[in-house]
């Protein structure tokens, strides 16, 4: 019984921090800078060099956040699959 609970827990706090995630993606993305119009514009080396740095973070986050999301489109149908097979076997083994 007191299992139950914590794992309730574990998940609600993972869904708030999934959700928190994509919030501060979906703002990155928003107000994230053209960066080829930048390397357009940048006169000095040492610009573009902290421009493509800042390109590589954006790259990165968004990847992980891309991973994040087809993570969570595949796991959750797998859950409910697997809910609804464990009702099935259930009540054809008590008949």
């Amino acid at each position: 019984m007191i299992m139950n609970g914590i794992l309730k827990n574990y998940w609600i706090i993972s869904i708030i921090a999934f959700i928190a995630i994509n919030f501060f993606g979906f703002y990155l993305i928003k107000t994230s800078p053209d960066f080829l119009d930048l390397y357009e514009h940048a006169e000095s080396e040492e610009f573009i060099q902290k421009f493509e740095t800042k390109e590589n973070i954006y790259s990165i986050f968004f990847g992980f956040l891309f991973i994040l999301d087809s993570w969570l489109i595949l796991f959750i149908p797998y859950l409910i699959i697997r809910k609804v097979l464990k009702t099935k076997i259930l009540k054809s083994s008590k008949k």
